[in-house]
């Protein structure tokens, strides 16, 4: 019962990314942020996890060794649901600018 949706940059370009994806049991659902033409340097930099609808965690920590152990970083984890659903609206609507992979 578990769903995952992934929201990357240039996914196709992130062949480690991919290998790992493809090791899975279940395919998650993957998007991908199309490069910006006028901005080479333009990325979605968001981190974000929402589970069951009713808690998000958000923050600025890249999932790598260094974003979890080494870097100061910062994340909150939302309990309110009111708060959790309009999270999910944006993450929706930022979905519709994205390629489906």
């Amino acid at each position: 019962g578990i769903e995952l949706t992934f929201m990357v940059n240039r996914l196709e370009a992130n062949k480690e990314f991919m290998r790992w994806v493809e090791g899975l049991d279940h395919r998650p659902n993957l998007y991908s942020m199309p490069p910006d033409p006028s901005d080479d340097k333009a990325a979605m930099h968001i981190k974000c996890i929402v589970v069951d609808g009713k808690k998000a965690l958000v923050g600025s920590a890249n999932p790598t060794y260094h974003g979890m152990r080494k870097n100061i970083e910062m994340g909150f984890l939302i309990r309110d649901e009111e708060m959790v659903k309009l999270i999910m609206r944006c993450l929706e609507e930022l979905k519709k600018s994205m390629d489906e992979i």
